[in-house]
């Protein structure tokens, strides 16, 4: 059994796993490296990861450890992500050439649900970085207000309903239940955030805000559309 470890945000978390589903699976510990991250990971964020995660075939346990590095463990560390960072190359891709891996390995859904929920046709999502501001949020938000459910903190609900248009939340105790809401909906549109990360990962039908400083959540596919801006025709979920 090999066991991965990673002290990334949650999203960097699942970019990793085609690189954990590639090297064979096994345990995944969690821990958190002070200035490396934007959220730091803790207890919480490993226990809503985890409800996903021990899902998928691939993964045996996950496991928080707060003291850091568990010792002993000198398998897979995924954090050398961040050294392969280059103009192109996507999050999935930088954990994969960690190992010297190829883009074949994300090309495949890396994620699998229990039960989909289908309470929205259209999920959004939008978290407060990584934003472009340059997206037609208003124009999205008029072609699918009235099937749309929103994912995400109290917080980042009200600041969408007050400067796009309302819509009511989508509750969601764990990244599970997130997953179960996206898998369930014909269109994911968001920006560069976790749950984007969920929806490449089920190979979910999406549309992303993409974060023009640095855009390194792109993936092609033919039905997902990567935005810098306006200028696309949105997919008719209704039809």
């Amino acid at each position: 059994m090999g066991w991965f470890g990673h002290s990334g945000d949650m999203g960097d978390i699942i970019y990793a796993l085609p690189t954990v589903r590639a090297a064979g699976g096994g345990l995944l510990y969690l821990y958190h490296q002070h200035g490396k991250t934007w959220h730091g990971m803790n207890a919480d964020r490993a226990v809503s990861l985890r409800s996903l995660l021990v899902l998928q075939p691939y993964i045996d346990e996950v496991i928080f450890c707060p003291a850091g590095h568990p010792p002993g463990a000198t398998d897979h560390n995924l954090n050398g992500f961040r050294d392969h960072g280059r103009p192109g190359r996507n999050l999935a891709d930088m954990h994969l050439a960690t190992y010297g891996l190829g883009p074949e390995h994300r090309d495949a859904r890396w994620l699998v649900v229990d039960r989909p929920v289908t309470e929205h046709a259209v999920v959004f999502a939008r978290s407060a970085r990584c934003r472009n501001e340059a997206f037609p949020w208003r124009r999205v938000w008029e072609a699918y207000c009235g099937v749309a459910g929103f994912l995400g903190t109290a917080e980042e609900h009200e600041e969408f309903c007050r400067s796009v248009g309302l819509v009511p939340r989508i509750a969601a105790a764990n990244l599970l239940e997130v997953a179960r809401a996206i898998a369930g909906s014909r269109l994911f549109v968001g920006n560069q955030s976790c749950p984007a990360a969920i929806a490449e990962g089920l190979k979910h039908p999406l549309v992303l805000e993409v974060y023009p400083p640095l855009p390194n959540c792109v993936f092609e596919r033919s039905d997902r559309i990567d935005a810098w801006g306006d200028g696309f025709a949105l997919p008719d979920v209704l039809g």
